[in-house]
C-alpha cells in the first residue's frame, strides 16, 4: 500500500525483480530528461507497472511512479511476469503496446485521454507503412490516423487531413491518395473502435467534447451509433 505522493518505483533505479499490478488507486508516471520533469501519462486500477523491464531486460526503471492517490498494488516476481508472457502471442501483444504508446499519446486525437484508454487503442491498432509511390486507398470500414509521411493526390481535405477513412460522428474522408514520402499510418477498424468506445466513458466524452466544437446544435452526452 502506498499513500498520496508517495514513489513507487525511481526512474534509474534497478528493477529489483518485480512487477505491480495497480489493484486500486491512480499513479503518474514521471520522467526526468535530464533538465526537465514532465508527467507523461496517468496510471489507474489494471494497468502494470514495470513490465517492460522485466521483457527487455533493461534492468533499470526508464521512469518513476508516483502515487496520486492512496493506491494498493499486487507486487509479483518477474520471474513469474516472464513466464506467463512466455506465450509468443501474448508477447507480441505487449511489444506492440509498447511501440504504440508513444504514437497514439502524440496524437491530437487521443492526447487527453489516459493512459488506460489509450492502452486500449493500442490493441486495437496497426501501425502500417507504405513506401514511396504506394496507392492508399481510404475506406468507410476503418479509421486512418497520418502519424508520419506525406500524401498527394486530388483530394485538397484527403492530403491535409489528420484523420481519415470513416470518421466517428462525422463525413467520411474517402478515396484514394498517393504517398509522396514513406508513410506511417495508425488504422482502427471501424467495429473494433465503435466496440471500445461503447465499453469506454471516457473516450465516449471525449468524442463529444470534440463533436460540441465543430457543431453549432447541441450534442447528446451519450453518443450511440
Amino acid at each position: 500500500n502506498y499513500n498520496q505522493d508517495d514513489v513507487v518505483l525511481v526512474q534509474g533505479h534497478e528493477s529489483k525483480g518485480y512487477v505491480y499490478l495497480i489493484l486500486t488507486g491512480y499513479c503518474s508516471v514521471v520522467h526526468h530528461d535530464g533538465h526537465d520533469i514532465k508527467t507523461v501519462a496517468t496510471l489507474q486500477a489494471g494497468d502494470l507497472v514495470g513490465e517492460m523491464a522485466a521483457l527487455t531486460d533493461l534492468g533499470a526503471r526508464n521512469a518513476s511512479i508516483v502515487a496520486l492517490t492512496p493506491v494498493t498494488v499486487c507486487q509479483f516476481s518477474e520471474d513469474t511476469f516472464t513466464a506467463l508472457s512466455n506465450d509468443p502471442k501474448l508477447r507480441a501483444q505487449l511489444t506492440k503496446r509498447w511501440q504504440l504508446r508513444p504514437i497514439i499519446k502524440n496524437l491530437a486525437f487521443f492526447k487527453t485521454l489516459n493512459a488506460t484508454v489509450n492502452e486500449q487503442i493500442s490493441a486495437i491498432s496497426e501501425l502500417v507503412e507504405y513506401p514511396l509511390g504506394a496507392r492508399i486507398t481510404f475506406d468507410k470500414d476503418h479509421l486512418y490516423f497520418k502519424v508520419d509521411g506525406d500524401l498527394g493526390g486530388d483530394n485538397a481535405l484527403m492530403t491535409s487531413s489528420e484523420t481519415l477513412g470513416w470518421q466517428p460522428f462525422q463525413e467520411a474522408i474517402l478515396g484514394e491518395a498517393i504517398a509522396e514520402t514513406l508513410v506511417k499510418l495508425l488504422v482502427i477498424r471501424r467495429d473494433d473502435f465503435e466496440t471500445t468506445r461503447r465499453e469506454t466513458p471516457q473516450l465516449n466524452y471525449q468524442l463529444r467534447k470534440q463533436l460540441q466544437l465543430l457543431s453549432t446544435e447541441p450534442v447528446p452526452w451519450t453518443l450511440s451509433i
